[in-house]
Order: C-alpha cells, then sequence, then structure tokens
C-alpha cells in the first residue's frame, strides 16, 4: 500500500543527513555542555532535521554573520499543549546528568544498583514519521529480566509500624525536633521543649484524625466527643503548638540554592519517603505515570490548578506508580526548576523520561495525553521501555485518520510507522480516542459493553487490544489518590509547608499498606486475618501515639499563646504534692436522651461530699445521679429534681 507521506519524503535524503552529521566535529560535545550555541534554522532544520550550521568553523561561539553553532541534539522545543485527564477509555469520559540542585536526582537518595545506568545520551527529534496503513507486529512482551518475585518477601509478617518505619529515619524526627524548637524560639522568645517522640505522637495524631473526620481539631478534645487515644496523648494546646511551628529544616537560614529548589523547606521529608520507594523492587510488568494534586488552597507560588481534577487547586505532583497503586517515584512540579530529562522535549515527555529511570528493560509504561507525543515514544524505544498512551489529535498531524464525524461506535482506524515500531490507533466509542503504542496494535479485537441510550440497553463494541491494555494498567496512580482521599485529614492550614508534609505521610501511609499486603498475600495469610486500610492506620496511629512520651513536668504548663513555659522544671521525687485540678462538670445530655422517659434510674455514688444539682434554678448537693443521663440531681423527701429534670417543661 503506498505510504502516508507527512511533509516530505525523509528516504531520499535520509543517507546525505546523516553523511553530513558524521563528517561534522560534534562529536565531542553533549547534552549538558554549557557551551553549545542554538543553531541556525535553515530549511532542512526548520523541517525537524538535525543538519550542522553553514558555519564550518571549529572556533567556538557565533560566526562572523552571528549565527550559533549547532548543539549535538536538535534544539527545537516541544511545548505540553493543553492537558486532558481520564484515564479509562470509554470515550465518554550512563544517562545525562540534571542540572545539580537539592531535591534533584542527583543529591537525593541515589538509584539502587540493580536499575539501568546507562541509556541513550540524546533523544530522537530529527526524524519524522512516514505513517502507513497496515497491521502492526508488536515486539514479543517477555518483562523485565528481574530476580524472582518473591525475593523480597520476608518469611515472617511484620506489624503495621514496622512498615511505615521504613518510610522514615530516626533522625529525620530528631532533626525537626531540634527545627521546631529552633523555630518557636525565633519566633515567640519561648522554648517549646519538644523531641523526637512527641513528633512521632504529633504525627501518630494526624493519622488517627483522618479517620475520624471532625470539622474542627478542637473537637477531637471537646468534652463529650473527645477521642480517647487522642486526647490522652497529647494535649489539645499543646498539638495546636506543635502544629504552628512544625519544621523539618531551618527556614531562617536560607540556602544558595533556593531559587533551583523551591521545596527546600520541606525537602528532607520528601527524600525520607522517595527514598524508600526507590528501595521498592522493581518486580512488575506494568507502570503507569500522572498527575497527583496535593490539595493546598492559601497563598504559595507552586500553586496550580487542573480542572479536571476532584480536587482542582494544589501543588501539582506527578507519580511513578505500579498498575497496582504501589508509589515508586515522584518528582514534585517547580516550574521550570522542575527537574527533568530532556527538556527540549517538552514537560510531559521530560517528567516521563525523568521517571522511567529506575525501570528495568522490557517494561510496559502507560501515560495519558498531557504526557504522550510521537518523539517520546521514539526516545522510550531506545530505551527498550514498551510505551502506550493516549495523545491529542494535534500531535498526529498527517496520519491520514478520517474525521471524527465519519467513524461510527466501534469503528477503528490504524497506521503504523515506516519502521514498524510505532503503531497509532483511532476507535470510535461514544466520541473518538487516539492512541500510539510500542507494545500493541488493534488486534486481538474483542467486544465490549456499552450502554446505548438510544435502544436503552447495553450492546457489544468491538474494542481494539490497545485500549484493552491501556484500560487494564492505566489506574495505578488514581488507586493511590482513592486511598489517600478515604482518610484524608483535611483540616485547613495557611501553611502550604505542613499541607505538602502531611500529604507524604499519608502516601507513606497508604504504600506502607501496600507492601504489607503484598507480603500478606505472598506468605498465604487468610484473607480475613489481613488489615484493610482503616485498620492498618488505626494501629499505625496508635503506636504512634503510645510513643513513650517525655517527663510530665517538662512542659506541662502553656502560657496564653498556647506555648510551654520558657523554663523546664525537673522532676524531683521530695517535692510536695500538688494540689489536684477540680472535677470537670458533666456536660447535660441530649434533649433526645433527656427526654425519653426510657432506663433513667438514680444511682448513690460514693463520694466525700456531694455534687452540684445539675437541674436549672437548683443550687443544692447531691450525691445521687442518674444512671443514664450521667448528672447530678436532688432527690429526697423534700426535693424532687430527679422526675423534674426528666419531665419536659410545656409552656
Amino acid at each position: 500500500m503506498l505510504p502516508i507521506v507527512g511533509l516530505y519524503n525523509l528516504a531520499e535524503d535520509e543517507e546525505a543527513i546523516r553523511k553530513i552529521l558524521e563528517e561534522s566535529d560534534l562529536s565531542d560535545f553533549t547534552d549538558s555542555d554549557e557551551d553549545c550555541w542554538e543553531p541556525k534554522l535553515n530549511v532542512a532544520a526548520q523541517r525537524g532535521l538535525a543538519v550542522s550550521s553553514s558555519d564550518s568553523s571549529d572556533e567556538e561561539g557565533p560566526s562572523d554573520t552571528g549565527t550559533p553553532r549547532l548543539k549535538t541534539s536538535s534544539s527545537r522545543q516541544f511545548s505540553a499543549d493543553t492537558q486532558g485527564n481520564g484515564h479509562q477509555i470509554d470515550a465518554a469520559s550512563p544517562r545525562p546528568a540534571t542540572p545539580s540542585r537539592a531535591g534533584s536526582p542527583s543529591s537525593r537518595p541515589s538509584t539502587p544498583t540493580n536499575f539501568p545506568t546507562e541509556r541513550s545520551s540524546s533523544p530522537l527529534l530529527a526524524l519524522k514519521a512516514i505513517w502507513e496503513k497496515k497491521d502492526f507486529s508488536p515486539p514479543t512482551f517477555q518483562g523485565p529480566s528481574t530476580q524472582a518475585a518473591n525475593s523480597s518477601i520476608q518469611n515472617q509478617i511484620k506489624d503495621p509500624v514496622e512498615y511505615f518505619y521504613a518510610y522514615f529515619s530516626q533522625g529525620l524526627f530528631e532533626d525537626a525536633a531540634n527545627f521546631t524548637n529552633q523555630y518557636c524560639f525565633s519566633m515567640t522568645g519561648k522554648n517549646l521543649g519538644t523531641d523526637s517522640s512527641e513528633i512521632l505522637r504529633f504525627l501518630g495524631l494526624h493519622i488517627l484524625m483522618g479517620c475520624i473526620p471532625f470539622p474542627r481539631i478542637r473537637m477531637f478534645w471537646q468534652s463529650g466527643l473527645a477521642i480517647h487515644c487522642i486526647s490522652t496523648a497529647m494535649t489539645r494546646d499543646r498539638f495546636l503548638a506543635l502544629r504552628t511551628n512544625f519544621h523539618v529544616t531551618d527556614v531562617q537560614t536560607r540556602p544558595e540554592n533556593a531559587d533551583e529548589n523551591r521545596l527546600w523547606k520541606v525537602q528532607p521529608f520528601l527524600d525520607s519517603v522517595r527514598a524508600r520507594c526507590l528501595e521498592i523492587p522493581r518486580e512488575f510488568d506494568h507502570y503507569s505515570i500522572d498527575e497527583q494534586m496535593i490539595p493546598f488552597t492559601g497563598r504559595c507560588d507552586l500553586k496550580q490548578y487542573v480542572a479536571s481534577k476532584p480536587r482542582p487547586v494544589g501543588l501539582k505532583n506527578f507519580i511513578l506508580a505500579t498498575s497496582g497503586g504501589i508509589v515508586l517515584d515522584f518528582e514534585v512540579y517547580q516550574g521550570k526548576t522542575t527537574s527533568l530529562r530532556f527538556p527540549e522535549l517538552g514537560l510531559g515527555p521530560g517528567v516521563v523520561l525523568r521517571l522511567s529511570v529506575t525501570l528495568p528493560e522490557n517494561s510496559c509504561l502507560y501515560f495519558d495525553r498531557y504526557f504522550t507525543t510521537v518523539p517520546l515514544l521514539r526516545q522510550l524505544w531506545r530505551e527498550k521501555i514498551y510505551a502506550t498512551g493516549t495523545i491529542m489529535s494535534n500531535r498526529l498531524k498527517h496520519v491520514g485518520f478520517p474525521d471524527d464525524k465519519q467513524m461510527k461506535r466501534g469503528d477503528m482506524e490504524q497506521r503504523v510507522s515506516n519502521d514498524g515500531k510505532i503503531a497509532a490507533i483511532k476507535w470510535r466509542d461514544s466520541k473518538c480516542v487516539s492512541l500510539i503504542s510500542t507494545v500493541a496494535g488493534l488486534d486481538p479485537v474483542k467486544n465490549v459493553q456499552r450502554w446505548c441510550k438510544k435502544d436503552k440497553k447495553y450492546i457489544e463494541v468491538p474494542c481494539p487490544a490497545v485500549v484493552q491494555n491501556y484500560n487494564a494498567n492505566m489506574g495505578g496512580v488514581d488507586v493511590v489518590d482513592q486511598m489517600i482521599e478515604y482518610y484524608r485529614m483535611y483540616h485547613k492550614t495557611r501553611k502550604w509547608t505542613l499541607k505538602v508534609l502531611i500529604h507524604f505521610l499519608e502516601l507513606a501511609v497508604v504504600n506502607a499498606w501496600r507492601e504489607y499486603q503484598a507480603e500478606c498475600k505472598a506468605a498465604n495469610v487468610p484473607k480475613k486475618k489481613i488489615l484493610d486500610l482503616l485498620n492498618f492506620r488505626l494501629s499505625v496511629g496508635q503506636t504512634l501515639a503510645a510513643t513513650s512520651p517525655r517527663p510530665e513536668t517538662e512542659m506541662d504548663v502553656l502560657d496564653d499563646d498556647g506555648v510551654g513555659a520558657n523554663v523546664i522544671v525537673e522532676a524531683e521525687v521530695d517535692e510536695e504534692p500538688v494540689a489536684k485540678k477540680p472535677a470537670k462538670v458533666s456536660p447535660l445530655p441530649l434533649d433526645s436522651v433527656r427526654y425519653d422517659l426510657f432506663s433513667h434510674f438514680p444511682e448513690h455514688q460514693k463520694i466525700a461530699s456531694p455534687r452540684i444539682c445539675r437541674l436549672p434554678g437548683c443550687k443544692s448537693r447531691s450525691k445521687i445521679t442518674c444512671e443514664k443521663c450521667k448528672v447530678f440531681l436532688c432527690l429526697s423527701d423534700k426535693k424532687n429534681c430527679f422526675k423534674k429534670f426528666h419531665e419536659r417543661q410545656t409552656r
């Protein structure tokens, strides 16, 4: 069949262009050279061909005519188009070094040694595809060549908190305590006196609060509503003081690379979580990359707006996850200082290439149309990684697909690149969707059930294989978002740093639960004995909240600002006992309980002195309580406040 040609026919000029490149003196240049100049774009270069500059001088810098020298790779820029989301296709819906900075892969924990360390050093930008209407022969997919899948499984299942501790080091909590004390002293002039054990209790309370969604933080200590495991672990004012001053780095001293790493205030916490994510063995076949939102509506330079997300406002986090929802790596978006590989390909492809660094060869990667371009798939092919993604129609020009109006439900078209490596598919369900892939094409076609509004029943619609694979493996990041959202602590704060820290705390809990779940299944633990996410969180939160507290005499008394006294008092055995605080007054029961006329029995309390009667207007004291209402009421031959209290007064 005749090929469908793009702007030009590359077959005639390809050999001549390659000879020009081989004869040029650009072999010593790399993508990281700072002395490279942008090329002069002649007619061939404007078409996307990597040709040498017309200036043949060996000197660096601009030519006599002011034309700059050519880079090793093409300088053509691929900008990110408008983004789109919606992963379930239903139509209804040595590597080049990155710039060194704090928080970038070069300064973060090193990649495990079993990952590939050398891949291609320059992207494919020059070659344009010639699309032909023919059958696609996908490569034989054998999965990554890793060790046995159970190599990392322990014989004995650990406690839930041990999986959590794998994401944080003890030194991180000690540093957080020191920096929290330092920040409080610099702002108020008073010593907060916290330590690592109290920081653990503080984080444990956040985990527990996500399981019990009170609308206000103070309600966890409110009389009648107080949660015992929370209110007994820490006082309300102490918790709020820690929440106000919590920091994991010295924010008073701005580092030199603060303009490059805009997350430097939370970077130690992120590095600790990411280090554990990188240690998870890559023993899977399918991976996905997608955006995740860290919800925050306050003031922050990194705040983004993604209209299609359930929580559209916040910081954007790019995540690499397995198809089952285990986070393996992430990169928080920082604007132009975001760590990317091959930024000349654009933001989306640069993120994919950055996160795919740790994947073994022969892995299969999925992403949506925000990231997908033809040069990206070519580059991943060079790195021996298969890829599939939905793609915007304006990135598949000159392919020869029919218009949307010409296709009926179930129609599909396929075009294959002239080298046979990439297949482009357009499929019509209720709407049209386009995909490109290096691992799957149309065949085998299977029927799927879709709802027909006209006939008001389910009908069979032919579905190509690439769509089936995409739907089955793309939702890993969405699963992570769903698990976090189930028990997210959503109380508002004005500090974006606290919001980011709590978000990654919850991400670590979800990932720890996934690891626990995988080890239980590998050890053939009965399903009924495997903790679900809620019980796992409760176990971790209660364990952290019960961490051995510091002596009570250090910082018990809070001043009017909710901050501990500046002087730390040491415990002394021979001191006189402190007078006990007066007992708290029991709250009045709800009217629905007070006037239900059911099971209200008087009960005599063995106490030294009687308590004030709770009947409004009565100032007497009594030792009689209502067994159900838990309040003291007068009951004698002269006064019967007990009866009056339970009778509804009518006007």
